[in-house]
């Protein structure tokens, strides 16, 4: 069997995360990977987390598109057929992959507008999709203007549409998404947990002098929704429920990333 899949390479992304523990998950099963991966940086080296990965077993395509610009796409684009036509260059090059490369399936997750292009590729190549969900489009451009959001939503409605099959990391994505598209949504659906591989967690040191803790970890952006894990801590306070509270987030200061771990004691940890 093979199978077409879409990667990314940040290391602790929670979509590179799921989608490393999958990869690992199958490889020697007797089945091979087409990776694709949709990069906008110019110049890259190979990412580290593949390198294991036998080339017989993981075919990795990159494509770059540091020239293209979402703003651009967005203002010169009145329905979704003038993006169509924006990004018909990379509609292509994904769809020579996969005339080439003859996947039984295409897996395709992610979020934004590169799950969109890489199913009209593959629809355009015959390739069945399945559509693993990673966030809800709709939801995550809710504060951009009408004509974006309009946009955003029938590009969402057209994966949706193409799908065979869906996964949902959760019951609340599940919902949320046949609210919104119930009308259209005829795939069979499926509700799997995103899986975290054990290597993430292999040399973690715990602290056990505090018995109880929680933790929020992610850029800290509106759709991420942590005021809801701030009003928990409080309501563990409330209730008299002594915990340590955690909040970790990745900033960037000119051309370098930065973490820092914010402690309920207002500590902050590099």
């Amino acid at each position: 069997m093979k199978i077409a899949i879409n990667v990314s390479r940040e290391f602790l992304g929670g979509i590179t995360a799921s989608n490393l523990s999958f990869i690992k998950h199958i490889y020697g099963q007797d089945i091979q990977t087409v990776a694709i991966e949709i990069n906008a940086r110019r110049v890259m080296k190979g990412p580290v987390i593949f390198r294991q990965l036998n080339p017989a077993l993981f075919d990795h395509n990159i494509i770059n598109i540091h020239n293209y610009n979402l703003k651009e796409a967005l203002d010169s684009s009145n329905i979704l057929k003038d993006l169509e036509s924006y990004f018909s260059d990379v509609i292509n090059d994904v769809y020579l992959i996969l005339k080439e490369t003859k996947p039984d399936v295409f897996l395709i997750s992610g979020t934004y507008y590169i799950p969109w292009i890489l199913s009209v590729a593959a629809k355009k190549a015959g390739i069945p999709i399945v559509l693993w969900y990673s966030g809800i489009l709709t939801k995550e451009v809710e504060h951009y203007k009408e004509k974006d959001r309009k946009l955003f939503y029938l590009m969402e409605l057209s994966i949706i549409k193409r799908a065979k099959k869906i996964i949902f990391p959760s019951k609340i994505c599940k919902t949320t998404v046949e609210e919104l598209f119930h009308k259209h949504l005829t795939a069979k659906t499926y509700v799997i947990p995103n899986a975290v591989n054990k290597d993430f967690l292999s040399d973690v040191s715990v602290d056990f002098s505090v018995s109880r803790r929680i933790a929020g970890v992610g850029r800290y952006t509106y759709i991420k929704n942590f005021d809801t894990f701030f009003e928990i801590h409080k309501k563990l306070l409330q209730q008299k429920w002594d915990h340590e509270c955690f909040f970790c987030i990745e900033y960037r200061e000119k051309n370098t990333k930065n973490s820092h771990c914010i402690t309920s004691n207002g500590h902050i940890r590099n």
